[in-house]
């Protein structure tokens, strides 16, 4: 914001204007390749028994009715995506690769797919990722090395010939562990969606899940009886998936199980430049620079402690008193000031910026050179938007 200020003391400034800074429905076409058969054992004949529904993967929950044209989306090839990223044929978004044994409808989506990894449609159900192999090493202790049916690769596959757990092991997404959502189909966890950039729009990501966007509670009780809508996600209240989310002062993320608890990780868990996380603990931390204390606070270097300014910063003067006995005296300086509009806010107090090495003006202050209508200097202010409370404020 600009801040139009005059001087008291009645010299014309040039820079009237300071600025203070204070997958993709499956009914659609793609130009994926499909998955390969493979038989769970040698003596069992291939049959390719995976329908439209049952392809349709956990991230796959997208209600697009076409797909995006070539040179239409975020990439064309995997090429184009980062590691461990490959480029959805149909949304053409990159997405995380699927690793062995999680479904599939592509080769693509699976890891490594550049090195042969393919995706294998097996005879008991379903289509899920293989992994390249050369030899039994190269392959988990419960899978096995062997050449798929037709193009004869070798890829790691397991020993039971099936990648679907046995019937009933999740059944809805409250049996599946956090992050995770249940494919019915194949009664199996799997990875959901992470971020709205996983979903085809205008649908987001909430729950692992890619929906519609909120516009109520109602709307989240679909996914969870204990999910809210919050910024046009569902959300489980005290959830969270990093501290960020945690809104509280000093409160953090339990990775564990997910909720915001009492106490902090790191010091940013504080919300205060004053506090630092030691054993869990929000703590008075050492300081260095006054930009790490709180508004209004100066950095004594001598103790490490932030403290409180001492002197009549942003006091209300009287602009017609060329003493500014409010303001301390000279060269301290008493200050109109009119917001972006020009509307005047009011006078304040400008004191002259200091030399302390921990910095010219406390913290919320800034350190303005002004001039006169000729380009002379008439001294360093500490200013700021004096009307305005910092945010926190009450």
């Amino acid at each position: 914001m600009k801040t139009r200020v005059s001087a008291a003391f009645g010299l014309p400034l040039a820079c009237t204007a300071l600025l203070l800074f204070l997958g993709c429905g499956t009914k659609t076409t793609s130009t994926g390749t499909p998955a390969a058969d493979v038989t769970p054992s040698d003596d069992q004949t291939a049959a390719d028994t995976t329908t439209d529904d049952a392809a349709d993967t956990a991230t796959s929950e997208i209600s697009a009715t076409e797909c995006v044209a070539l040179g239409q989306g975020e990439c064309d090839a995997s090429s184009e995506c980062g590691s461990g990223k490959y480029c959805d044929p149909c949304t053409r978004k990159c997405l995380t690769e699927r690793g062995l044994c999680d479904p599939c409808e592509f080769d693509v989506q699976c890891e490594k797919a550049a090195l042969g990894s393919m995706c294998l449609t097996f005879l008991t159900g379903g289509s899920y990722c293989g992994r390249a192999c050369l030899g039994q090493a190269g392959c988990p202790l419960d899978h096995e090395c062997k050449k798929v049916a037709p193009q004869g690769e070798m890829q790691c596959v397991p020993k039971s010939g099936s990648c679907a757990p046995q019937s009933g092991a999740c059944k809805t997404d409250g049996d599946c562990p956090f992050q995770t959502i249940c494919n019915a189909d194949y009664g199996k966890c799997v990875p959901g969606c992470t971020q709205d950039e996983n979903c085809a729009s205008p649908n987001v990501c909430s729950l692992g899940r890619c929906v519609a966007p909120c516009a109520e509670d109602a709307d989240c009780k679909v996914l969870s009886a204990d999910a809210v809508c919050k910024d046009l996600h569902c959300k489980i209240a005290g959830g969270c998936l990093s501290s960020v989310e945690c809104e509280t002062p000093e409160t953090h993320c339990n990775l564990k199980d997910h909720k915001c608890v009492p106490g902090c990780a790191v010091d940013a868990d504080c919300k205060d430049f004053a506090l630092g996380c030691e054993n869990g603990k929000c703590v008075k931390k050492g300081c260095d620079k006054n930009w790490q204390c709180s508004f209004s606070q100066v950095c004594n270097t001598v103790t490490r402690q932030c403290q409180a300014a001492e002197g009549p910063f942003c006091a209300v003067c009287n602009p017609d008193d060329e003493n500014v006995p409010e303001c301390g005296g000279k060269p301290n300086a008493c200050f109109k000031m009119s917001d972006a509009d020009d509307k005047e806010m009011g006078a304040f107090c400008g004191l002259v910026c200091g030399n302390d090495p921990a910095g010219a003006c406390p913290q919320g202050w800034g350190c303005m050179e002004l001039k006169d209508d000729k380009g002379t200097s008439q001294g360093k202010y500490c200013l700021r938007q004096c009307w305005s409370k910092p945010v926190g404020a009450p």
